[in-house]
């Protein structure tokens, strides 16, 4: 069974708590992305290739466009709490933040991470105005910056692509995230041809654009399912899918839960961590 306990968008990002017993696929997002097994199963995944198994004692730590989904075989019910945070924020508002980030880790939790993770599911499963208070957005960023020094030893540098090429791409996926686009023609805009394309793009973001090009689309339809009074169908539309249904799948096979349980989460706006 999937269903979605709680969550909540602010400048510290986003955070959701919810059971799920179904695989997420292979996706990538932009975001710094944390996850804490908080009741039921071990959960498997493979992150860029290699496999982690999340338990009670233990986190992971997962960089900016690193592919990453469930592993089958290790995906019965469990409740995950996920903290998906801009890389911008984490820097600006993180004052014990090791300098470079890290990413890409599985790490032991310590007493202080263990009481935080508490404090943000027993928070993030109260009611609204519980959510609307300071002390949520004061946790989280506890919860992120003891996350971070935990695993700081064993992670590498977050760095943005030196090329100048991929760079000009990543600006025009950014500037119109949609599904379909022509990359023989993106490829060919930056002095490219579409094979050698793809091998540069994956060689210096570490996924294909296919996979970039999808995690921005489930991006710019989390915005919009939060931010705006679009219909789900306009959504859909808006973001090239031919159906609502097919959204709905792409979407849930990426995030764990559908459009319509997060637009029904009631999402709340917070300030600053920091």
């Amino acid at each position: 069974m999937t269903g979605m306990l709680g969550a909540q968008q602010g400048q510290f990002g986003r955070a959701t708590l919810f059971r799920n017993a179904d695989p997420i696929a292979d996706h990538a997002h932009p975001h710094l992305h944390l996850l804490f097994k908080v009741e039921g199963n071990d959960r498997g995944l493979s992150v860029d290739g290699e496999q982690a198994l999340l338990r009670n004692n233990n986190a992971l730590l997962i960089g900016p466009w690193q592919r990453h989904a469930d592993l089958r075989e290790f995906c019965d019910s469990s409740i995950i709490l996920a903290l998906y945070l801009p890389i911008d924020e984490v820097r600006a508002h993180s004052r014990r933040t090791p300098r470079p980030l890290p990413c890409n880790a599985l790490f032991g939790r310590t007493a202080k991470v263990q009481q935080l993770i508490d404090e943000v599911v027993g928070l993030l499963g109260g009611s609204e105005s519980v959510r609307r208070g300071e002390r949520f957005s004061e946790a989280i960023g506890e919860l992120v910056e003891e996350s971070l020094l935990v695993s700081a030893h064993t992670c590498e540098a977050l760095e943005r692509t030196s090329d100048y090429r991929i760079r000009k791409a990543m600006k025009h996926f950014d500037e119109q995230p949609c599904l379909h686009h022509d990359f023989r023609q993106v490829a060919r805009n930056v002095g490219l041809s579409r094979s050698r394309f793809f091998e540069q793009f994956k060689r210096s973001v570490g996924i294909a654009p296919t996979m970039y090009v999808d995690g921005l689309v489930v991006e710019r339809a989390i915005a919009l399912l939060v931010d705006s009074d679009c219909r789900i169908d306009e959504i859909s539309a808006s973001l090239g899918f031919a159906a609502q249904s097919s959204f709905s799948r792409f979407f849930k096979e990426r995030v764990g839960f559908s459009p319509t349980a997060l637009r029904h989460a009631a999402l709340l706006r917070l300030p600053a961590v920091g």
